[in-house]
């Protein structure tokens, strides 16, 4: 048998094959799945979490509570630190003015002096 020559028993299964129904899938849409049981609150217990609910005006009246007081701590402590500053500037002046028709100032260690002075005024103001 030549390479071009076929039997007759090679193309009896043609039929067979076109009769079979392609295999192709076919397209659904996506549901998605339902829920079996709803959702059921767990019964109430007597545990306490350690939290409880407040009104907005009782947290309003808290933080301006909270504020004031901080403020009214800040002012004190700026007042008194003031008044530190102010017992070491107010003698400093006072005798720079006691004789104001005296063109000189006779002042022996003052860059001793100053500088105490700036000190102690610094660690006031940065304390």
């Amino acid at each position: 048998m030549s390479n071009l020559e076929y039997p007759l028993n090679s193309f009896s299964n043609l039929d067979k094959v076109s009769d079979q129904k392609p295999n192709i899938p076919v397209y659904k849409p996506f549901t998605p799945p339902q829920p079996q049981q709803q959702f059921q609150p767990a019964p109430p217990s007597n545990e306490d979490f350690g939290f409880s609910f407040l009104h907005e005006n009782e947290i309003n009246e808290q933080i301006t509570q909270a504020a004031s007081s901080a403020a009214s701590q800040t002012e004190m402590t700026y007042k008194q630190k003031l008044e530190e500053v102010e017992k070491i500037i107010v003698p400093f002046l006072s005798n720079l003015q006691k004789d104001p028709d005296k063109v000189m100032i006779k002042w022996p260690n003052r860059k001793q002096v100053v500088e105490a002075q700036l000190k102690k005024i610094l660690s006031i103001t940065r304390s």
